[in-house]
């Protein structure tokens, strides 16, 4: 398999050329996409189901093991959304989302159930049919997040924490509060949030200096 950091970076040459082997393609494309490299994003993950690519730049997705190699799923049903509105970051005032815990539900919209992979069946029957039973389930697959997802979390979890300082709310009566360590990116119950970060780096997926 090709790595990200083996890749080219696309230059305005690259498109030229591209230009050049597939004429009528690029006629039909927006031209801004013919003239500046800029506009382009390296895709390296595809869903196994549908094929479609995954940004991991923005894509939230989920990721699960399948004969010791990596197999992944775009999240299909996310909210059309941006992050910000989700976290409700936005907003003016007091904020709605006044702990922790109930920043940790909003990302439950996330959270794949049996009934997802019903419609799996549904709608991708043949590549269902390439997987052992147990992967067409939702303990089987990890949620990954993308960047300004995890920003703008994190935002949330410390505008919650400062809330219930300020309000006198105890951490510890909070369901599901854990430790400041939580804030770190999230992968589910498979891995803890530093083994999580340091296989991104590794793999090079998505990886932003200015993310914790």
């Amino acid at each position: 398999m090709t790595r990200p950091i083996d890749v080219e970076p696309l230059n305005k040459d690259t498109l030229v050329l591209l230009e050049t082997d597939y004429p009528t393609q690029c006629d039909a494309a927006p031209g801004v996409l013919i003239r500046d490299p800029e506009e382009w994003t390296l895709v390296d993950k595809f869903c196994f189901f549908s094929g479609g690519p995954i940004n991991t730049e923005e894509d939230v997705y989920y990721q699960a093991d399948f004969d010791g190699n990596p197999i992944f799923m775009l999240a299909f049903l996310s909210p059309s959304l941006t992050p910000d509105e989700l976290y409700k970051l936005e907003e003016e005032g007091e904020i709605s989302l006044k702990t922790v815990a109930i920043v940790q539900e909003v990302e439950s919209v996330y959270d794949l159930t049996d009934r997802d992979f019903d419609d799996l069946k549904l709608y991708h029957l043949g590549p269902c049919r390439a997987l052992p039973q147990y992967i067409l389930s939702p303990h089987a697959w990890v949620k990954v997040l993308p960047p300004r997802f995890m920003e703008a979390r994190q935002q949330a979890f410390i505008r919650a924490e400062e809330y219930m300082q300020c309000h006198g709310i105890p951490m510890d009566e909070v369901n599901g509060y854990q430790d400041p360590n939580y804030y770190q990116p999230y992968q589910g119950s498979h891995a803890g949030a530093s083994d999580y970060q340091r296989e991104m780096e590794e793999e090079g997926a998505f990886y932003n200096g200015s993310i914790p």
